[in-house]
């Protein structure tokens, strides 16, 4: 209740016209004359007034009412160029061991607190369950059919978190080892998730060139 009678002195017309009809009441009384209009018709127009005045406060109390809170974080994902899965197969032998994801990204925190972001799952299509709770991996080569790859190092996160500040982005990469995936394309496209603490999440879909 009393938000809403504050709502309704916010606007400051009404105020005025109110503060003037009681002026014009006073002087009317203290002179012995009565001024144009008449009382009848400074009183419904006074009415008026303030029934237009809480209207506006109600429709204003609403919207912000369902207006949605801000929260702490709010994350989006921004794809960058290069993004790679190597398949990895050890010399001397045919079948592939292990996939090396490497996401080429920019993390970015709308939200006013820091995000902590410690939760990375990855769906891959054509294959029926997430890969979920991913730890950030780190290489500086793998092997493949053809040749031992060198990979970007310095820009790779390493570690099981990701910190990015409020109104900030994080650029670099985040690569994942899975298990070997029966994979026959020269392309493959698959869902990067990631989840901080306070429970924000983005997701964003890559279509990852195959190497190996």
């Amino acid at each position: 209740m009393r938000s809403y009678v504050q709502a309704v002195l916010r606007e400051w017309w009404v105020v005025v016209i109110e503060l003037i009809l009681v002026l014009t009441d006073v002087v009317e009384r203290v002179l012995g004359t009565w001024l144009l209009p008449s009382s009848r018709t400074k009183i419904a127009f006074g009415l008026t007034a303030l029934v237009i005045a809480q209207y506006r406060a109600y429709k204003r109390l609403l919207r912000q009412s369902h207006a949605p809170a801000q929260r702490p974080t709010e994350l989006e994902i921004h794809e960058e160029r290069g993004s790679t899965l190597y398949v990895e197969t050890p010399m001397g032998t045919t079948l592939p061991t292990r996939n090396y994801f490497e996401f080429h990204l920019v993390v970015q925190n709308k939200g006013p607190q820091t995000s902590v972001i410690r939760k990375f799952d990855l769906e891959v299509e054509g294959m029926p369950s997430r890969y979920e709770n991913l730890e950030p991996t780190r290489r500086n080569h793998i092997q493949t059919r053809t040749a031992q790859m060198m990979l970007q190092f310095a820009s790779t996160l390493a570690g099981g978190f990701l910190v990015v500040p409020a109104h900030n982005v994080w650029s670099g990469m985040l690569a994942f080892e899975i298990g070997a995936l029966p994979i026959n394309s020269q392309e493959i496209r698959c869902t990067l998730i990631v989840t901080d603490a306070n429970d924000s999440s983005a997701k964003h879909a890559f279509n990852l060139r195959v190497v190996g």
